[in-house]
């Protein structure tokens, strides 16, 4: 398998899909994993040319109460293979194996799915369908565009409700999505990134905000902002932590990964309202990090505020690097914090996806047993906060109190092969904080366990796991303790 985890999916904490739409020189490959179980529960290989799992995405798209799954297969831009957007219906366990329904693009060349999105734009309580065509031409020449189609219960439209275009000869228009209701009108917005369009500067790109309608969306955005120097490709990603629905407030992110020759920057805006200056802006000063090439909110619940991952997939001459910004609810202010490095040229962080339980990374670059590619899964125990403390957000730049952990007090680390060696386990807080560690056969019986206290640390190896591919931690701070099963994922 070539570049495993170039695309991740969490699909709750339940299962989650992964693909590689560079396989078998460029046709792609899906699949759907239980994390548990270590079970590949269903796979699709794409055509020739097709590029299958480029973008993936679910929603309940045809009204029957369960959710659906939706996979892209953009083709190629040269128009020899026409793209198209794949809806499997969700049954009771699993999904259709042949697609349900397909939107095809309307004249080849679009990259038509190079983006997906489920939101509701009208507030009928639906999940409507967001699919971006980066290489769209319409007025102008290969501006981008995206297509809305609305779900009924006989499935997807197949002409769209709404369709959105850039405003920028080759601004690749829709290459990145995400939504919010950043005006508390109970209806979700649009957030777009038009990476490579130039206006001022050449390839600066643009992100934008069009606003939900009683008939989809505005046609012109309320919010739009510029890169502001030349190859910055800012949109490249977008990312937005909203608050409690109704609010009409959320944090929002734009990357512009080719900022400072390709160090890169995320800029950060907080509402209420559509402010034009970012509330922060952070940059790294590493030339080939690419920070902010991927941006993902993250699920937790020891944070009094919004949380983003923000990844440097180039960091560390292609490590990688994920990163975690919060603003505090509190006191207003951002703090930051290291998520995880990555190893071995892998290129870790360049994909992203939330689960309840924490954030799923892709490294598909990183050299496996099974072939090239690896994802990894950042996970934290739901231990009760200081009520000034964000406890997920840990490292030198990180100010907590000193009663808290100063360094994630573990870290579970899942891929496409056994466990691998040099894997560390660490307990950095207080002297009453304990990790309890375990690996176990496939009989359920415990082959090999020890206990860390706070300020060891050990690097996993084969005598710890004796070869099992399932175990658990338990993590205990003296007050609360909280257990999490540790799986290797093996691409069969």
């Amino acid at each position: 398998m070539d570049r495993f985890g170039e695309r991740i999916h969490a699909l709750g904490d339940q299962l989650v899909v992964v693909s590689s739409p560079f396989a078998d020189g460029g046709a792609g490959w899906c699949g759907v994993l239980d994390p548990w179980t270590c079970e590949l529960l269903q796979s699709w290989a794409g055509a020739p040319g097709s590029g299958l799992g480029t973008a993936i995405g679910h929603a309940d798209i045809d009204r029957d109460g369960r959710d659906d799954l939706v996979i892209s297969a953009p083709g190629s831009i040269t128009g020899e293979v026409r793209g198209e957007v794949r809806v499997h219906r969700g049954l009771d366990e699993g999904f259709e194996q042949e697609p349900s329904y397909r939107l095809v693009e309307r004249v080849s060349g679009e990259s038509f799915g190079v983006s997906l999105l489920t939101f509701d734009p009208d507030g009928d309580g639906w999940q409507d369908l967001a699919v971006g065509a980066g290489t769209y031409s319409g007025v102008w020449s290969f501006e981008g565009a995206v297509h809305v189609y609305r779900s009924r219960a006989s499935g997807p439209d197949s002409i769209p409700w709404v369709t959105l275009t850039g405003r920028a000869t080759a601004a690749a228009f829709g290459r990145a999505l995400d939504s919010a209701d950043f005006d508390g009108d109970g209806r979700d917005d649009l957030l777009v990134g038009s990476p490579e369009g130039s206006w001022g500067q050449n390839r600066e790109g643009r992100a934008e905000i069009f606003l939900g309608t009683g008939g989809g969306l505005s046609a012109f955005p309320t919010w739009s902002v510029e890169g502001g120097e030349p190859y910055a490709y800012f949109g490249f990603a977008v990312g937005v932590a909203a608050l409690p629905p109704g609010d009409g407030r959320a944090l929002w992110a734009v990357g512009a990964p080719g900022v400072g020759g390709t160090r890169g920057r995320c800029s950060i805006y907080r509402g209420p309202g559509f402010p034009v200056a970012p509330d922060i802006v952070r940059s790294v000063d590493e030339p080939g990090a690419w920070f902010g090439a991927a941006i993902e909110p993250v699920v937790t619940s020891v944070c009094t505020g919004p949380v983003l991952a923000v990844s440097s997939p180039g960091s560390g001459a292609g490590n990688g690097r994920v990163d975690v910004v919060g603003w505090d609810r509190c006191d207003g202010t951002y703090r930051w914090g290291t998520v995880m490095d990555g190893t071995s040229a892998g290129y870790l962080g360049t994909s992203l996806s939330a689960s309840p339980s924490g954030l799923w990374i892709g490294a598909p670059w990183e050299t496996t047993s099974s072939g090239r590619g690896a994802m990894h899964k950042w996970s934290r125990p739901s231990l009760t906060p200081q009520d000034d403390s964000l406890l997920v957000l840990t490292g030198p730049d990180v100010p907590v109190p000193a009663q808290a952990p100063t360094d994630p007090p573990w870290t579970v680390v899942l891929s496409p092969q056994p466990v691998r060696d040099g894997a560390v386990l660490s307990v950095i807080g207080e002297a009453h904080c304990e990790l309890e560690w375990a690996s176990l056969g496939a009989d359920g019986r415990k082959l090999a366990g020890g206990l860390l206290r706070s300020g060891e640390r050990i690097r996993w190896s084969e005598e710890m796991s004796q070869g099992a591919r399932t175990g658990w931690l338990t993590f205990s701070d003296g007050r609360d303790r909280r257990t999490i099963r540790w799986v290797a994922l093996a691409h069969r």
